[in-house]
């Protein structure tokens, strides 16, 4: 993948000449622009742990996946199901496998348990019982993780600075 350059060595040379006291801000904003930018990072967060039974569903139609990526049910919009475990099997309606994706269409959220959530839910059984993983982008968590931790009326420096806090953290 080819990525494109902003800046030259005469676009710095005309950075530093701005101040000599701040030269090394100059640097640092353009060594940070001519960084490629990050891929996606998809999380794993883990929402119910060998449970009996869970509920899912999604707020646009969803679909259920198979591991082999094959839609083997299709929900509707607000439509839920219940996930139940029993000797290493998830059975969900007539459907009895080992693990299944729940994937919402569009921006639409996935349902677990008694909340919501952005992104797909990965769904897993074992001999414990079923565990629910929500896979989510790093931004997509981010909305919602700094939207529940703060007042989002806050100055927008604070909320950035939460950003960055929760970012950090979950990167580290």
């Amino acid at each position: 993948m080819q990525t494109g350059r902003y800046f030259s060595w005469i676009g710095l040379q005309y950075l530093i000449k701005l101040g000599r006291r701040s030269w090394w801000m100059s640097l640092v904003v353009w060594l940070m622009a001519m960084a490629p930018a990050q891929a996606n990072l998809e999380l794993r967060v883990a929402i119910e742990e060998r449970v009996n039974q869970v509920t899912v569903g999604g707020s646009t139609p969803t679909v259920v996946k198979n591991m082999a990526g094959e839609v083997v049910e299709e929900l509707p919009a607000m439509g839920a199901v219940r996930a139940i475990a029993s000797q290493g099997t998830l059975s969900l309606d007539n459907l009895r496998t080992n693990a299944v994706w729940i994937e919402p269409s569009g921006d639409g959220l996935v349902f677990i348990g008694d909340k919501w959530y952005r992104g797909r839910a990965l769904l897993a059984a074992d001999s414990n019982g079923v565990t629910a993983v929500n896979y989510v982008d790093l931004e997509q968590y981010l909305y919602s993780v700094v939207g529940g931790e703060m007042p989002t009326n806050w100055h927008a420096e604070a909320l950035k600075a939460q950003a960055v806090a929760a970012r950090t953290y979950v990167l580290y």
